[in-house]
């Protein structure tokens, strides 16, 4: 029971950071500031700030979030620091950006089948020599 929850929880951090990466990516690339980069929700563990982006891992690993300059609202960010604010983006660059973490999902998914399956002739040599006499 226990070794269930504990590679359940292991799964579902993967999922979620590479969730999250995809997010942070896609931010970072269409020059949109990343405030923060966090997995897990409720107190922080651990944490460290490099170049203006704090990264934390936090108590509950069930989900995990990117925090970005404007993610709100325009109102309170200063001029110098507007054209980095998500809300200052066009349409498109937003859509992008909130597309990027399911879309890193779908990769990882993709990785993963990939891996299994040329793995696959490794773990089952029956089925690669039933495969070949069809």
């Amino acid at each position: 029971m226990i070794n269930t929850i504990i590679v359940f929880t292991l799964v579902l951090i993967v999922l979620i950071i590479a969730h999250e990466l995809g997010h942070f990516f896609a931010a970072q690339s269409l020059k949109v500031r990343v405030l923060k980069f966090a997995v897990g929700f409720g107190k922080e563990i651990v944490g460290y700030t490099f170049k203006g982006t704090r990264y934390s891992l936090n108590i509950l690993p069930i989900g995990g979030y990117v925090n970005l300059l404007g993610e709100q609202s325009c109102k309170e960010i200063d001029a110098e620091q507007i054209d980095y604010a998500f809300c200052n983006k066009p349409i498109w660059v937003r859509a992008i950006i909130i597309a990027a973490g399911p879309t890193a999902n779908f990769i990882l998914a993709f990785c993963f089948y990939c891996q299994y399956f040329s793995l696959s002739a490794f773990l089952f040599p029956i089925s690669q020599q039933l495969l070949t006499k069809l």
